[in-house]
């Protein structure tokens, strides 16, 4: 129940046969009957001892037994690296490693099957993690920091059952919760016997016997004190042997039903039994027969043979056999419902190599040239045979080969082999001098099969890691081999000097040159850009990688932010009214201020005309405004006196005042004010910040009627017309000079009348015309071609035109000046002004002045009822048709009157070769008159 430690074990049984019988069945029959309470043995019987030899340190804190692989686990306390042990019950190191964790109590924890331990002052609980093989390896798992034991150098054990630790401290037992090393109470050790040696900072154990004592250790009395773990009461003492070893009690722990004492001086850990059991049930035996030998390799199963009992061997097994393969002394203990029955003992002697003898030719090696090697294969009672036949126990080696060996003891046979080489050293080449970059290492190797190493700070190894600038050197030796050296200078070149500066903030729009020259060097900045200076012109990470003429690198990197410069609004240019102030506020959080008189508070009060301007600065970035501020006296408005207009009459009233603004009476903006009805007009006009003035007028209009003597009109031949002018108190004059009211129109012309009423002057004028009658004339009647256009043109003074066609049924078919004709018909038209309406006639009549024949040049008479006929395509309509067709020799071949019938490639039913036909057409067709003949000619090719 202790922490893994990294011991190097050689382990060996010592064995007292009858007091090792004796703790054998002490232990077996309180195993076997839990429920049975336990005797305290007067004097503890001592059993088997393990010996370690344990690298660095000596003090031990404990040992833990994992029942579930019947192995140990012993460890170190107070050294430097913790060493901790997984060995097997009869004393084999099976696994080491270093902790680092300074266990002050150590125990096997069966509800978590842990190896589990407190730790020195405030290390907390440590559980230990296991490989496959139950070793303790150097990683685990803290289940809580802090002390939890009441002193620093208390060692503890685990109550399985309450899941508890248990400390001794100051007469009293202390309790803590494992889970996280909560304090539970604690409870007096009472009926303790008086004097007590020494049992300060002593071991307690929680001895597991029947669940009911609890183990002190008196280290200066070699004794054990037990107590009743409920009650604390004193139940006895078991005294240890005198040769016990007990100087600390650091050393005491309690594992697999035995208490364990450590011997500093010796390293070694030694089992006692303090308990024994009920009195033997009577009846029953054991044999495990006498004495033998066996030999090496061979196995020999020894069995206690007592169906239904219960076993208990040496090492603690509780099988009914056992396999003996090694030589010793093999006891078993049976008891039958938890009664002893019997014990008894075997030695076995196991005879050839490794059943006792030291026989081995060791390991492979090598030699200098020259040397020899005695190769030592002694056993008593041996003989032997050699690779070469020879049968001496000994046999001398000087030249590189395999050697083996094959003894006989007694019937019982070994062999060994060692494979033996015989080398003269190589030069040893450790490079030649060499520099690096600061910061980087160089591994020097001088690795020769078989040889041992000295470097000149005498390390062993065969490499060797430089990091810092000197002068290295090794020696390399082999068996006797005379040694070899070599050395080597090693210089470092200091890295490139790289100093971007620290990171910063920019104002938005700023820039800044990071430089990182330096002379004969390369640079690799962080867009892989390879100058030596970089413009960061926006936020982000900037790194460089500088690379000396020694190819040593550095690098270096600099975060840039930037900030938005301050929001500055002074406001728009200003103009006060005189004796009027402006405070200009430019409050910002966290900002500072610089007037343009140096002043530097948020704000400026402004009395006088002039330019204003702050600079505003938050961190970095700055930002300014100015504004004007300009000063007006009220102003003086006159926008004239009351007065009288005539009719039509308009005035521009005008309040322009300089640097002010306006308002008249129906909220227009402007300087002036254009009138055009009688009213009272007003205007009220600010400048700056000056209080409104306002200036009205009123203006009337003379009530005088309009002068209107019609609109422009046309009149008839004979037609006349009065133009009337007269107004109440009014005088007139016409355009011919003529004063009269009215004047009578009789010819066209353009007249005008000015009228008089006091001041006011007033006139009209009036466009008068007179229409002549219309005339049309469409001329003769005519006959036109298909193709010709034939425009009838009626345009007149006129207003209307109606057009009939006498192959239209009724209604007016055109209402245009002109029309065109394309069909045979009789055509009229009215014209119509606002005088009359006249009207002529015209017969158009169209005949066919041409007909388009057109006769194919080939077809294809092959049934695809594509081309497969030969005939003219025409529009006309013919009154005659006569189409023949003629082979080469001048036959009729076909012939047809009919214009809708074709020649299909055929005469007299057969079909005609492929080749060059001529045609005739002879035709008259209808054009309207009297007809139009004619006649055509041509040729057709007939393909196939």
């Amino acid at each position: 129940m202790r922490k893994n430690n990294d011991f190097d074990i050689s382990s060996f049984i010592q064995l007292n046969y009858l007091s090792l019988l004796i703790a054998f069945l002490f232990f077996t029959l309180s195993s076997f009957n839990s429920f049975s309470q336990c005797t305290i043995l007067p004097n503890a019987v001592q059993g088997i001892s393990y010996t370690y030899i344990q690298n660095g340190g000596t003090n031990a804190s404990g040992v833990a037994y994992n029942p579930n692989l019947n192995i140990y686990y012993a460890c170190i306390a107070g050294n430097s690296t913790f060493p901790f042990e997984t060995f097997s019950a009869t004393g084999v190191s099976l696994f080491q490693t270093n902790t680092g964790f300074d266990f002050r109590g150590l125990w096997w924890n069966p509800n978590t099957n842990q190896v589990e331990g407190t730790g020195y002052s405030n290390f907390g609980l440590w559980t230990s993690n296991l490989d496959g093989s139950g070793n303790a390896l150097n990683t685990g798992t803290l289940i809580y920091p802090g002390q939890n034991q009441p002193d620093a150098q208390s060692c503890g054990d685990y109550d399985c059952e309450a899941d508890e630790m248990v400390f001794y401290f100051n007469g009293a037992i202390s309790r803590y919760a494992r889970s996280n090393g909560a304090f539970l109470g604690s409870y007096p050790l009472t009926g303790m016997p008086v004097p007590v040696g020494n049992i300060d900072w002593t071991s307690v154990v929680y001895t597991g016997c029947l669940g009911n004592e609890i183990g002190i250790e008196d280290w200066s009395a070699k004794s054990i004190l037990l107590f009743n773990k409920a009650t604390g009461a004193y139940s006895g003492t078991s005294y240890l042997p005198a040769t016990a070893a007990t100087n600390n009690g650091f050393r005491f722990s309690y594992a697999n039903n035995l208490a364990w004492l450590y011997d500093v001086s010796t390293r070694t850990w030694t089992s006692y039994s303090i308990f024994s059991g009920q009195p033997s049930g009577g009846g029953g035996s054991v044999n495990l027969g006498n004495d033998t030998t066996i030999c090496f390799g061979n196995t020999l199963l020894i069995d206690a043979a007592n169906t239904g009992a219960n076993y208990l061997w040496q090492d603690g097994s509780t099988n009914q056999t056992f396999n003996v393969t090694q030589t010793g002394t093999y006891i078993v203990a049976v008891s039958n419902g938890g009664c002893y029955v019997a014990h008894d003992t075997i030695i076995v002697n196991v005879i050839g190599v490794g059943g006792g003898s030291s026989f081995s030719l060791g390991n492979d090696t090598t030699l200098c040239s020259g040397a020899n090697l005695l190769l030592d294969a002694t056993t008593a009672g041996a003989t032997y045979v050699w690779q070469d036949g020879s049968t001496n126990a000994t046999f001398n080696t000087t030249v590189t080969g395999l050697y083996f060996v094959t003894i006989n003891v007694s019937g019982c046979t070994a062999a060994d082999s060692i494979t033996i080489n015989f080398a003269a050293l190589n030069p040893i080449n450790l490079g030649n001098d060499t520099a690096v970059c600061q910061g980087q290492s160089v591994l020097l190797d001088a690795t020769t099969a078989g040889a041992s190493y000295l470097w000149q700070d005498n390390s062993s190894n065969a490499t060797f890691n430089v990091l810092n600038a000197g002068t290295y050197s090794v020696t390399v030796t082999i068996g006797n081999c005379t040694p070899i050296s070599d050395n080597i200078i090693i210089t470092f070149n200091t890295l490139p000097a790289v100093a971007l500066g620290n990171d910063t903030t920019l104002c938005a729009g700023q820039t800044v040159l990071l430089d990182a020259i330096l002379a004969g060097a390369t640079y690799n900045w962080q867009n892989a850009s390879s100058n030596p200076t970089f413009n960061v012109v926006s936020a982000g990470n900037y790194a460089v990688t500088v690379t000396d003429g020694n190819g040593c690198s550095n690098s270096d990197n600099i975060n840039v932010t930037y900030n938005n410069p301050p929001v500055v609004n002074l406001g728009n240019d200003s103009v006060l009214c005189a004796g009027q102030t402006l405070t200009l506020n430019v409050n910002t959080a966290g900002a500072t201020y610089l007037w343009q008189d140096a002043s530097t508070n948020y704000s400026y009060t402004v009395s006088s005309a002039g330019t204003y301007w702050v600079e505003v600065t938050v961190g970095p970035c700055s930002n300014s405004d100015t504004i004007n501020i300009s000063f007006v006296n009220p102003p003086i408005v006159f926008i004239g006196n009351d007065t009288t207009l005539c009719p039509g009459q308009t005035i521009l009233l005008d309040a322009n005042t300089a640097n002010s603004t306006f308002a008249w009476q129906n909220n227009s903006v402007n300087a002036t004010f254009a009138l055009f009805s009688a009213g009272i007009y007003w205007v009220d006009v600010t400048a700056g910040s000056c209080a409104a003035v306002r200036d009205s007028i009123v203006v009337s209009y003379i009530n005088a009627s309009s002068v209107n003597i019609g609109n422009d009109t046309s009149l008839c031949p004979g037609q006349t017309i009065l133009l009337d002018a007269s107004q109440p108190g009014a005088s007139y004059l016409w355009q011919d000079g003529s004063i009269d009211s009215t004047f009578n129109v009789t010819t066209s012309g353009n007249y005008h009348v000015n009228v008089t009423i006091s001041i006011c002057n007033a006139g009209d004028t009036i466009s008068v015309l007179y229409y002549s009658l219309p005339v049309v004339n469409l001329g003769t009647d005519t006959i036109k071609c298909p193709d010709d256009v034939l425009v009838l043109n009626a345009q007149n003074n006129a207003s209307t035109y109606k057009w009939h066609n006498s192959t239209y049924s009724s209604g007016y078919q055109y209402t245009t000046p002109s029309i065109s004709i394309t069909d045979s018909a009789t055509y009229s038209v009215n014209v119509t002004n606002v005088c009359a309406t006249t009207s002529d006639t015209i017969h158009v009549g169209f005949k066919v002045c041409d007909c388009d024949i057109f006769v194919p040049t080939a077809f294809t008479p092959n049934g695809d009822e594509m081309n497969d006929v030969f005939q003219p395509k025409f529009v006309c309509d013919f009154i005659n048709y006569d189409f023949r067709i003629f082979n080469r020799w001048g036959e009729l071949i076909f012939s047809s009157t009919d214009k809708t019938s074709g020649w299909d490639g055929t005469y007299h039913g057969s079909k005609e070769n492929t080749g060059v036909y001529v045609w005739v057409l002879i035709y008259k067709y209808n054009d309207g008159d009297v007809g139009t003949e004619g006649q055509l000619k041509g040729d057709v090719t007939l393909l196939k």
